[in-house]
């Protein structure tokens, strides 16, 4: 049952089916290192100066908390106070600074439980104040100014400096293609061996770490542009990891439906189900669906009532919205344990893995990439859990990381065709599960449909046709002139 370039899926540990999975594409990760990605530099550089700007005014929103007792504390001169500001300076970036605003002298959380350092101090990271969003208004702000701080620093200000400049003429001395007019491009390195479960990973910049779900995020995506005659051609499976776990699990109900609609929405069927609701219309975005699509990509996590608490909460805030007086710890609970009543099979996949991890000391994907968990052999009970989680993630998304790699082997041999006849198409970025291609505008369309037949069949025998997973494959696809509108 060979899959794209002989690739099988032996279902037991297969050092050299990975080998060669990891090989074939390494061409394509060297092709888009040497191409790169087509940046606005201008564009960054305004926005460094309006994070800075936005930083400047929430960081004078957060000094005006400051109790007029403590203003010492955080100013050196009290007559560097600005009287019409009533505030005092704080250095908003620092965790000592934001640690004793906040729990010392606000008294933010002390009804909640919250993570320590392992020095024994509250932290301060992002789950904590997630927690504690809505006791104090001075949080929120908090949170905005560290946003725009890790973006201002790793992209807004990094990026503009690692930029090359790709001069205009038919054979560019960086990248050996034609340009129609000079392009500053940025290039990354792309690495195979960093991620234990077989994901992408890359430096210099490390551009996985660019946030996409959150509005901040999108303006730095707005960043990455199609180079003059060309665009780009973004493609992405649907839902891959959740169907990826439906297989392993061979969950009947959930392969059933996703077999009589290919645009069945998971996260849908969990509310309806969870919450007892018959229409489909009463299922409300945020009380319903929300949850129920946290919980679904949580679960393949082992994630528990407080982990889901904190996502959650997250996810409401991260929407504008205040998190509903009924979300409890004791609630995620119940959530949690009635799907896994819905799902048994779910269940029993991961106490195989489980025991598999207990067994052999590693578990190991379709493909027959391990994973070593020692953590099971510990004496600590958190870290026995810690590595059952890891266990019981493992094959899903290392499945979802080797499937993008037969995606990326089959685009490139694809697109080499295409360059042959003089057509201009060239793979720039994978993030996550997720190709980035840069294509001449009048034939980016039909690319981009070819890239989602790519996407859509990784799974088919090459030799016979047969799609070798149970649920089908989705995939989504934009043609842009920037990676993301600018707002």
């Amino acid at each position: 049952m060979p899959l794209y370039n002989g690739i099988t899926l032996p279902g037991q540990p297969d050092l050299e089916n990975v080998r060669r999975l990891d090989l074939s594409i390494l061409p394509t990760l060297n092709r888009m290192s040497r191409v790169g990605i087509a940046v606005d530099v201008p564009y960054l550089q305004e926005l460094s100066v309006q994070f800075a700007a936005e930083m400047a005014d929430l960081q004078k929103q957060i000094a005006s908390y400051i109790p007029p007792f403590a203003l010492d504390r955080f100013s050196a001169s009290a007559a560097a106070i600005e009287e019409e500001e009533g505030s005092a300076g704080i250095n908003a970036s620092s965790a000592e600074q934001i640690r004793e605003l906040l729990f010392d002298l606000l008294g933010v959380g002390r009804n909640t439980k919250l993570k320590s350092t392992g020095g024994g101090k509250v932290s301060t990271g992002r789950k904590n104040l997630d927690l504690v969003r809505d006791q104090h208004p001075v949080v929120p702000l908090v949170i905005a100014y560290r946003e725009r701080a890790k973006l201002r620093s790793a992209f807004c200000d990094a990026l503009p400096a690692m930029a090359r400049l790709h001069p205009a003429g038919p054979c560019c001395p960086l990248c050996e293609l034609p340009h129609v007019e000079s392009t500053n491009r940025l290039h990354t390195t792309f690495t195979t061996t960093r991620a234990i479960t077989g994901r992408l990973s890359s430096r210099k910049p490390n551009l996985q770490q660019i946030p996409i779900r959150s509005s901040l995020g999108a303006r730095i995506r707005a960043a990455f542009v199609a180079s003059p005659g060309t665009r780009l051609v973004s493609v992405d499976f649907s839902g891959m990891e959740f169907r990826d776990m439906v297989h392993l699990a061979n969950d009947p109900v959930l392969i059933a439906r996703f077999n009589e609609d290919p645009f069945f929405d998971p996260h849908m069927h969990t509310a309806m189900q969870t919450f007892h609701i018959e229409d489909p219309a009463k299922v409300d975005k945020y009380l319903h669906r929300m949850p129920s699509k946290r919980t679904n990509f949580g679960i393949q996590n082992g994630v528990t009532k407080k982990g889901l608490l904190s996502q959650l909460v997250g996810d409401y805030w991260a929407a504008g919205i205040s998190p509903p007086d009924w979300l409890t710890e004791e609630w995620c609970d119940r959530f949690i344990q009635q799907w896994y009543r819905e799902h048994p099979e779910v269940a029993a996949y991961f106490a195989q893995e489980h025991y598999r991890a207990r067994r052999y000391g590693f578990v190991w994907d379709p493909w027959g990439r391990p994973r070593y968990i020692p953590q099971v052999r510990s004496s600590l009970p958190y870290k026995v859990s810690e590595g059952l989680r890891e266990a019981q993630n493992h094959a899903i998304t290392a499945s979802n990381a080797e499937q993008t790699k037969l995606v990326m082997a089959e685009t490139e041999d694809t697109f080499d065709t295409f360059r042959g006849t003089g057509l201009h198409c060239e793979a720039l970025l994978s993030i996550h599960d997720q190709i980035v291609a840069e294509v001449d505008e009048d034939y980016a369309d039909a690319v981009g449909a070819c890239m989602v037949g790519i996407f859509e069949h990784v799974m088919d025998d090459r030799d016979t046709g047969e799609r070798l997973w149970r649920v089908p494959i989705r995939a989504d696809c934009e043609v842009l002139r920037r990676w993301k509108d600018k707002e």
